[in-house]
């Protein structure tokens, strides 16, 4: 399948967090997206000119889908193997609010309490943490190679992610490009998410910058609409995966 369509307008001094949110539903996100990953140089390409229009000092990452992929139902395939059993079993416990939990510290108490108050449904909520590195992957090559020609460029490069404190750790042993950060906020270390105004605050407040010397890429479009709301350029990121 051919890469889906990018997004990208200037910063804007208005305008705030979409209304939609949350996570799609499982029985359609769970078809195998991710099986390709070779880099797609045309990709690479229209998001490095939205980057050299902008001009900025920093480029500002999110992580989930759009360094890695993440897509957390694919572990549950095996146990709910009806796609309709599955979109229940998330819906049930809601495991989005859960991750959200968990997103503003750690993740693990988090699911053990979920677990806890769902006993009917416990074996599978636990999966979330004890297989959680199953549902992030495969490194996306156009954004890695899009944060290595900033860098090239003599650009900042920082992290801006809703990301639990203990999953964090985990996913930088595991991808490199996840451990070359000049700045990291993350969520759980700071107990406030995407799109609230507080971690776009302590970006800048980290980064010394502000405005149009900040450039965001995020999967979602409510995150990159409050980034623009403080007059930060930025792109939303909506790559199809190949073979999904």
């Amino acid at each position: 399948m051919a890469d889906g369509p990018i997004r990208s307008d200037g910063p804007s001094a208005s305008g705030g967090p979409s209304a939609s949110g949350g996570s799609s539903a499982p029985g359609h996100r769970a078809q195998s997206r991710l099986k390709g990953n070779a880099l797609n140089q045309e990709l690479v390409e229209r998001l490095w000119a939205a980057v050299r229009a902008a001009s900025p000092t920093w480029l500002v990452f999110d992580v989930g889908n759009v360094l890695v992929g993440w897509e957390p139902e694919r572990i549950y395939m095996d146990r709910f193997p009806d796609p309709a059993d599955r979109e229940a079993f998330f819906k049930r416990v809601d495991l989005h609010a859960m991750n959200l939990l968990g997103d503003r510290g750690e993740l693990a108490p988090r699911v053990r309490d979920w677990a806890r108050t769902h006993p009917d449904d416990a074996a599978p909520i636990l999966m979330w943490r004890s297989r959680w590195s199953e549902m992030f992957a495969p490194a996306i090559p156009e954004t890695a190679a899009l944060m290595e020609r900033g860098r090239a460029e003599g650009m900042r490069i920082a992290a801006l992610t809703n990301f639990a404190a203990d999953t964090w750790i985990e996913a930088q042993a595991k991808y490199e490009t996840l451990r070359g950060f000049d700045v990291e906020v993350v969520s759980g270390r700071l107990g406030a998410l995407k799109p609230e105004p507080e971690i776009y605050a302590a970006m800048e407040a980290a980064t010394g910058a502000s405005g149009a010397d900040l450039w965001f890429i995020d999967d979602k479009a409510e995150n990159v609409a409050a980034a623009k709301a403080r007059g930060w350029g930025g792109l939303v990121f909506d790559r199809t995966f190949r073979g999904g």
